[in-house]
């Protein structure tokens, strides 16, 4: 089956509201498992909401996010999570993370720094409310 479909049926389960959106959430992340590139992330991002029901079935959405590890995922990352509106405490779990990593926070302020002003404002005022 198509990765976009697989994305999909997460964004359309992600509020995790009954055994039925819990099964398909959990048949997508297994689906997508070793797969997702960081042009992926686009979509997948919109799979998080702050209305979820079930908080740890959401955390393993962050594990398959955190598959990808190189600068294009730290670069969509400090783009794309100050847009979750709807998800607003998982982007800064994700940023959160990143920036405790040894292995990605020098990177990612670095990335950080590359970006448009604009750009920069609106991640810096993410990273802000982790403070």
């Amino acid at each position: 089956m198509d990765k976009k479909i697989h994305i999909q049926e997460l964004i359309q389960a992600r509020n995790l509201a009954s055994q039925d959106e819990c099964a398909k959430f959990e048949n997508a992340l297994s689906a997508l498992w070793g797969k997702l590139e960081a042009d992926d992330l686009d979509d997948v991002l919109k799979a998080f909401s702050d209305e979820t029901a079930d908080d740890e079935l959401m955390f393993s959405l962050v594990h398959l996010v955190e598959q990808n590890d190189g600068d294009e995922y730290l670069r969509k990352i400090a783009l794309l999570t100050p847009e979750m509106d709807g998800a607003r405490e998982w982007a800064k779990m994700l940023n959160r993370r990143i920036l405790n990593s040894e292995s990605h926070s020098e990177r990612y302020r670095k990335i950080i720094g590359t970006l448009g002003d604009s750009q920069k404002e609106k991640i810096t005022a993410l990273l802000d409310a982790l403070a």
